[in-house]
């Protein structure tokens, strides 16, 4: 067997394979068709009431059983390392009655060339929208199951890392360096909040459980109800990171922020309208003018201080002789 773009021989023989050692190696051997008998596969249709059933392009179900050694082709779930370009292992399974039911073992002809046969369209074959959206999601369980983080890899990062801004990820590293971090004064002012809610959320519920009588200004039911919304929110798109295998990145964290943000926003205007009672209007109105003026200006001051690290950041290093980033670096975790 001679895949269509090499010159040499799909083969194998009883070496164990580079990831996989129970499994045995599949390599190229030969030049332009030329080989030995270890190249030779013997095809089975599957689940055929015989070796002899028609094969069909793109319906068929095939096994590549090795017609010497036994075995059947099989691509496992692990990658090669960076000498075979990280791709996916392809081994021969010593085994291959025992993998009957497994898509490893499955191949399919995609395409057929023969002189003197009609070309067909496909396009009959082609699934309906239900089919494409339960196998695009089935995949994209399967492929984000199996992306597993590397030894040492500096791009990925922990859950408990993103609410306290603790490490950023390098997008592009060279005459400019890009790197993604959150707005430390925004980061970690959500995570206060995140904290304060618990807190003042347990205290209004034991109020409410002992009668206490509130305020209808204050809305307490509506406001209880609005921030569970947004704290359930922020923990469903959260905690289940902690119980994943695959690799993560910090922009895994981005859609429980959004939720953070608004559990902060409900929580301030909570606690100023509860101030608000213990305050005249005009006083009231003042310290109102003055908070908004002192968080929008610290906003834009800390997007102005930190906007480097989006629009690029020169020159060496923080730490280093003449960087102009020492000062940015607020945290030893942050790679800049």
């Amino acid at each position: 067997m001679t895949p269509s773009r090499m010159t040499r021989n799909m083969h194998s023989h009883k070496e164990p394979a580079p990831v996989t050692k129970s499994h045995y190696q599949v390599s190229g051997y030969g030049t332009n068709g030329t080989g030995d008998e270890n190249d030779v596969w013997r095809i089975e249709v599957f689940e055929a009431a015989s070796n002899d059933t028609q094969i069909e392009t793109l319906t068929s179900k095939i096994r590549l059983i090795h017609y010497n050694v036994k075995c059947g082709l099989y691509a496992t779930r692990y990658m090669l390392p960076k000498w075979g370009w990280e791709q996916m292992e392809v081994t021969c399974d010593p085994s291959p009655s025992s993998r009957k039911r497994d898509p490893g073992e499955w191949w399919i002809i995609e395409d057929n060339h023969k002189e003197g046969l009609p070309q067909i369209h496909t396009g009959h074959l082609a699934p309906g929208f239900a089919a494409k959206f339960i196998e695009s999601h089935v995949i994209m369980f399967d492929v984000n199951g199996n992306l597993k983080p590397k030894i040492d890899d500096p791009l990925t990062s922990r859950p408990w890392h993103w609410p306290l801004n603790y490490q950023g990820q390098v997008f592009f590293s060279m005459d400019y360096k890009i790197y993604l971090l959150g707005n430390p004064v925004v980061f970690w002012a959500n995570l206060a909040m995140l904290i304060l809610y618990p807190c003042v959320a347990l205290v209004f519920h034991a109020r409410q459980a002992r009668g206490v009588p509130e305020p209808e200004e204050l809305a307490v039911s509506r406001w209880l109800d609005a921030s569970t919304f947004f704290y359930v929110a922020w923990a469903l798109h959260y905690v289940p990171f902690y119980y994943m295998g695959r690799v993560l990145y910090f922009h895994h964290y981005f859609p429980a922020f959004l939720f953070s943000c608004m559990v902060s926003g409900v929580l301030v205007d909570f606690l100023l309208r509860n101030l608000s009672r213990w305050m005249s209007a005009v006083n009231f109105s003042s310290l109102l003018q003055s908070l908004f003026i002192a968080i929008f200006g610290i906003l834009v001051f800390s997007f102005y201080v930190f906007c480097p690290f989006s629009y690029g950041l020169y020159g060496p290093r923080a730490g280093e002789p003449n960087s102009t980033v020492n000062s940015l670096k607020w945290l030893e975790s942050w790679d800049i």
